[in-house]
């Protein structure tokens, strides 16, 4: 694609964005000099998002299951992608973390985060011998760190809070590591799969969280997602990543209602594929692949 034909793209898409529609275009299209990107992979039933900053410098948040391995790695080798500065796992369930893997083994990486909530998990046994193999920096991160990952580009860790919480039902779940990403005059809210209990904890003492793009909490699981959260964060769009079909009945029809009820646009990865969001200037660009 020419310099100028990827120009006139980008100005369509926005164009069509402020006229209240959404583009369709490949997810792996050039970045814009000074554009941070984010993009909710289509991994089937789990989570995988990759963020390039400003700067070029990038992170994944998840990797999906083990089978979905080979598509993420096929996707950054697609971007050009040699290198992630930044692997995190927001909790240690294989939909999460089974695709990091293979990530961890194929590309360089600076640093893995995570939050050191342990349960017994073989898989998560496997991806920490893969970080030590590749000495990779192991950082632990809880709430209250603030991380400034390139110019006007902030990330808070929202949770978990120590100590872990132990009788939630979900202890897993709601220890997940929560971001609050901003960049200029956009938001994005990444909860993993957080639940009620661990919300409320992640979002006490928040009076006002405004966010661009929600990442829905827990694959749409009626769970994952209440008025209260919707009241504080007031989003403009939210993104749901599920498998097509899958057993869990998710996105469930009550967190459905409820988005349009607050009138979210919403994107699902089951439907639309691969979500790629672009913040350019004062601009928020958000492609759907299908």
């Amino acid at each position: 694609m020419t310099r100028f034909r990827l120009a006139l793209w980008l100005l369509l898409g926005v164009a069509l964005l402020l006229a209240g529609c959404e583009t369709s275009a490949p997810a792996n299209a050039s970045k814009p000099p000074g554009a941070l990107e984010v993009v909710f992979l289509d991994v089937g039933q789990g989570d995988c998002a990759f963020i390039q900053f400003p700067n070029g410098k990038t992170m994944l948040i998840d990797g999906g299951s083990p089978e979905a391995g080979a598509l993420v790695t096929a996707f950054l080798r697609r971007r050009g992608v040699s290198r992630l500065d930044w692997v995190v796992m927001s909790h240690l369930h294989a939909d999460h973390i089974g695709g990091l893997i293979e990530v961890l083994r194929v590309f360089e990486v600076g640093e893995f985060w995570d939050s050191g909530y342990v349960e017994g998990s073989p898989i998560y046994e496997t991806l920490l011998r893969t970080v030590q193999r590749r000495k990779i920096t192991y950082r632990l991160v809880e709430a209250g760190m603030r991380f400034r990952l390139s110019e006007a580009c902030d990330m808070r860790v929202l949770a978990p809070r120590k100590p872990f919480m132990s009788d939630s039902g979900s202890n897993a779940n709601n220890n997940s590591i929560a971001l609050y990403l901003t960049y200029q005059r956009a938001s994005f809210l990444f909860l993993g799969d957080l639940e009620e209990a661990g919300r409320m904890r992640a979002l006490s003492g928040e009076a006002n969280l405004p966010v661009s793009v929600l990442k829905v909490g827990h694959h749409g699981s009626s769970n994952g997602t209440d008025d209260a959260l919707l009241r504080l964060t007031r989003p403009r769009a939210a993104v749901i990543s599920c498998g097509a079909e899958n057993p869990y009945g998710h996105p469930h029809s009550d967190t459905l209602e409820l988005l349009e009820k607050n009138r979210v646009k919403v994107y699902r990865t089951d439907e639309h594929g691969t979500i790629r969001c672009l913040v350019s200037g004062d601009q928020l660009l958000i492609e759907k692949e299908r």
